[in-house]
């Protein structure tokens, strides 16, 4: 098997049981081609043995604007929580969103201001690889 980041910035070997993957989709419509594709990879993830969640962040109720001066003052929603959790258990993160107008979904954007960030910048999970 092949090397793969860890979020610890080491490499652990991708064996089918002990990665997990948390898939996201970013559409705003979980009946979407993207919502296929983001079923599509998990099957197949998880035919290979792999651990697989699934986040579609238009079943989730929060806020998408950061309200506050400064966004760790803002509480975070019952279901922001729970993605932070999924977050933090995740080896490998999959984005599945359309590109509109050179960018993604605002759905994805607000998602990533209130619960990625916040875990990100102010310390509570190390950076991650991205590629």
């Amino acid at each position: 098997m092949a090397p793969v980041p860890h979020r610890n910035g080491g490499w652990i070997v991708a064996q089918a049981g002990n990665l997990k993957v948390l898939v996201i989709l970013g559409h705003p419509r979980s009946d979407s081609f993207c919502g296929a594709l983001a079923q599509t990879y998990a099957e197949g993830a998880r035919a290979a043995g792999v651990t697989v969640e699934r986040l579609d962040l238009v079943d989730l109720a929060f806020d998408p604007s950061v309200r506050c001066p400064a966004p760790e003052d803002q509480n975070l929603e019952p279901d922001l929580l729970r993605a932070q959790s999924l977050l933090r258990w995740a080896d490998h993160l999959v984005f599945v969103y359309p590109a509109w107008w050179g960018t993604f979904p605002a759905l994805l954007k607000g998602f990533l201001d209130r619960a990625l960030s916040y875990l990100l910048w102010f310390g509570i999970i190390p950076l991650i690889h991205v590629w």
